[in-house]
């Protein structure tokens, strides 16, 4: 069985100058060491300080958490839910991030 954790939090020195979050997905095998695969959001070209510019950062962290929480064709059924349970994490850990890349565009 696997265990699947997904992270999302800010680059902070980055994130201010920038505009970036990262996410992060540890994926650890049974008997393994952690495996750590990230991938980073660009916020910089949105205007988060409009409803149309915060749908599309959503939009971004979803395609980003699916990317790295991929199901494997023929995979078993636990695996399934195991990505599923991926990607809801992951996008739920990323609140604290988008809340925070959120504030610093000038929004609540």
């Amino acid at each position: 069985m696997f265990h699947t954790a997904a992270t999302i939090r800010p680059i902070a020195s980055l994130t201010a100058a920038t505009g970036l979050i990262a996410l992060l997905l540890a994926h650890p095998p049974l008997h393994a060491e952690p495996a750590e695969r990230s991938a980073i959001v660009h916020t910089n070209d949105l205007d988060l300080s409009r409803p149309e510019g915060r749908a599309q950062l959503d939009r971004r962290i979803d395609i980003t958490a699916r990317r790295l929480c991929r199901e494997e064709s023929g995979a078993p059924l636990w695996r399934y839910r195991e990505v599923a349970e991926c990607r809801t994490t992951a996008v739920a850990r990323a609140a604290t991030a988008r809340a925070s890349v959120i504030q610093r565009a000038g929004t609540h």
